[in-house]
């Protein structure tokens, strides 16, 4: 990786952490001049013949700017993309899983305009540094009418105050949408996290990632996006916690079960969660609150043949898998952890018994 490849606030908490060495050395490279002119030029000396020069400098064109310009280049070569594809003569998907559709692994951040009919993956990894902001996520699905599979792979907001408002609440719209795609099979998302660049992300004493509560109307949100889209596979990782996509089934009076229970997922074949409940440092009943939810929710999955619940983190790791091979067979309920003694404690009867599983 390179140090133009960096994202511009990473390489802001990198002049940061100089600062100090070159505060008395004037920068000759532009993009230095953005940072350390707060700090050389924080107090300013003028007599009157300087004032006419002084008004010149202040009144040019910000240097946000050019963050602005090269913005809009992205966008309009992503448009220019769309355009090109959209053009291109649609191809035959017999069915939403069929292979052969076009993959796009995109890393600029821009909106979409055209539709493009033969893309059926989107891609958008954690080792592209520059995020995309969520609206200009949605308009691109929009444009991609038979998109069967999402990879979204973004970071942690540099504050949480950030993390709140800027992703979790615009993330509860994008998922609020995905209905709307009625060839949308898979989704993967996993949200990454670095303590240089989220120092105030609250970890536990294992360092495993600690949820906030505005996170609960996030993971409420994608429970009930799976269930009216038809997906097969769901896997979310550090984005919610398994204990709040789990939160209708609190207990087993919450609602009854019917014939058509409206909690159920009728197509749900693979789930994979992160809790952070699934940590030494919690009590082990809070553990097994989430474990006893994923047990009575896996009774509504007809198809599921795998659920794993899980967490880590520094010096531990805590694992749930729920598999059954068959419908006719009981499924295999099995925890595992570097730590025994926090598995002994969590194998209760009252967990076994919420699975409807064989401990292995």
């Amino acid at each position: 990786m390179s140090w133009d490849t960096l994202p511009a606030d990473i390489r802001l908490m990198i002049f940061e952490a100089v600062a100090d060495e070159l505060i008395n050395r004037e920068p000759t490279y532009r993009e230095w001049q953005r940072y350390f002119e707060h700090s050389i030029f924080s107090e300013l000396s003028l007599d009157q013949d300087r004032i006419s020069e002084f008004n010149k400098i202040m009144t040019r064109t910000p240097r946000r700017q050019g963050i602005r310009q090269n913005n809009l280049i992205f966008t309009k070569a992503l448009r220019s993309l769309f355009a090109v594809l959209s053009a291109w003569p649609a191809r035959e998907i017999k069915s939403p899983g069929q292979r052969g559709g076009l993959a796009l692994d995109i890393k600029p951040r821009s909106p979409a305009a055209p539709k493009v009919k033969d893309i059926t993956t989107l891609v958008w990894r954690r080792q592209s540094y520059r995020g995309i902001d969520l609206p200009s996520l949605q308009d691109i699905l929009k444009s991609i009418p038979k998109i069967c599979q999402l990879v979204h792979e973004p970071w942690y907001n540099v504050t949480r105050g950030q993390q709140r408002y800027l992703f979790e609440e615009p993330y509860i719209e994008l998922v609020r949408a995905l209905p709307a795609q009625s060839h949308l099979r898979n989704v993967f998302i996993f949200q990454d996290s670095s303590r240089i660049l989220n120092p105030d992300k609250p970890v536990d004493g294992h360092g495993a990632n600690r949820g906030l509560a505005s996170k609960c109307p996030l993971g409420h949100a994608l429970a009930k996006a799976t269930r009216l889209c038809k997906l097969e596979v769901v896997s979310a990782s550090f984005l919610i916690d398994a204990f709040d996509f789990f939160h209708l089934f609190e207990d087993e009076t919450a609602l009854p079960r019917q014939p058509n229970d409206p909690r159920a997922w009728d197509n749900l074949r693979e789930l994979n969660l992160t809790s952070d409940r699934l940590t030494p440092c919690r009590r082990s009943w809070k553990r097994q609150q989430v474990l006893c939810r994923a047990g009575r929710a896996a009774a509504l999955m007809s198809r599921l043949k795998s659920m794993t619940l899980w967490n880590g983190g520094k010096g531990f790791c805590y694992i749930m898998r729920y598999n059954r091979t068959s419908e006719y067979d009981a499924p295999l309920f099995q925890l595992a952890s570097n730590l025994k003694s926090v598995v002994s404690s969590d194998f209760s009867p009252q967990v076994l018994s919420n699975e409807g599983a064989t401990a292995v």
